[in-house]
């Protein structure tokens, strides 16, 4: 998709999600671009961003920034190789974990926060063996400038403000274009699917759930005819979308609090329940993580209990 001088660019991902789209941005005197985040670190992703910036007629030692969305591996991976083949800076919200070591502690905190929540230890190990595969093949690097909230960034061609969406990830952000009515959203909303509540928020957060619909309604105050997300299409009523999502996840409480009925589960047991028995190991991942954050708000909420028991965590409903 080009709209006046903004690119979508389809990468593909080795794994799940199978494509990102990243944001090519050509300034106004067609000297350079920008680049809103770059894909998983392999070669198939960088020579499919390099066919394409050749294509609209740049090379890409063009591009002089990077600005990461987030730290998911889909929208990061690049950025060194950009840094170091492009001369590229990087920019990323200051909550942006940027070196191999707290990745792996991340990991670590991730696997604990699952064990203790019912799923199999050999579930476990797989999801580990598969991440520490990916952390290895990812190259990191330093971040040129952190960004926080409501500062802006000036390209030759649009003004972008930065607006802090913790949810899906604790250090995502969107970019908000107030002139052309635009924002890049990475993952914080997308057309098809409902994001994921990321392992970060629902590990740092009493009430993960409340961070993200925070950061949902935080769109609503902003003027936008279309958004560009990192998945599916581009969105053409981004209000309409926010209100879906945050619809959704009020059902998802109610179903959450359905499975609970005169039962005691783990939250493994009642995502398998809500989201199905057959998920791919990912899947597996990412519903138990999301309906962790469900009843860390259903008990902030005083509508569920939560009783630890040989080291897990069960869940009832308050009758």
């Amino acid at each position: 998709m080009n709209q006046e001088n903004i690119h979508r660019v389809r990468l593909p991902v080795p794994f799940f999600v199978r494509h990102v789209y990243v944001h090519l941005i050509e300034n106004h005197d067609n000297s350079s671009l920008v680049l809103i985040d770059c894909g998983p670190a392999t070669e198939e992703a960088f020579n499919t961003l390099t066919t394409y910036v050749q294509s609209i007629g740049y090379s890409m030692d063009d591009i002089e920034a990077c600005i990461v969305t987030h730290s998911h591996y889909e929208h990061y991976g690049l950025f060194k190789k950009i840094k170091d083949e492009c001369n590229a800076q990087i920019f990323a919200h200051q909550n942006m974990i940027t070196s191999t070591s707290d990745l792996k502690d991340d990991l670590s905190l991730r696997s604990e926060l699952l064990v203790t929540n019912g799923m199999p230890i050999v579930t476990v190990n797989q999801f580990l063996k598969t991440y520490q595969g990916i952390i290895k093949n990812t190259p990191m690097t330093d971040i040129d400038r952190m960004l926080t909230h409501e500062e802006s960034i000036f390209t030759n061609s649009l003004k972008l403000r930065i607006i802090w969406t913790p949810g899906h990830s604790a250090d995502h952000i969107c970019l908000y274009n107030e002139e052309k009515r635009i924002m890049f959203t990475g993952d914080h909303i997308i057309s098809k699917i409902t994001p994921q509540i990321g392992h970060r928020c629902v590990e740092q957060s009493e009430n993960p759930l409340k961070t993200y619909q925070q950061s949902l309604q935080e769109l609503l105050n902003y003027d936008i005819e279309i958004a560009f997300p990192g998945h599916n299409e581009a969105i053409e009523n981004p209000h309409k979308r926010v209100l879906e999502i945050l619809k959704h996840h009020n059902s998802r409480e109610r179903w959450i609090l359905e499975t609970l009925e005169n039962k005691k589960l783990t939250a493994f047991e009642i995502s398998k329940r809500v989201f199905g028995e057959n998920q791919p190991l990912i899947g597996n991942i990412i519903s138990c993580t999301e309906t962790i954050a469900h009843l860390k708000s259903l008990k902030v909420n005083e509508q569920v209990n939560e009783i630890l028991k040989d080291g897990i965590y069960y869940y009832e409903k308050v009758s």
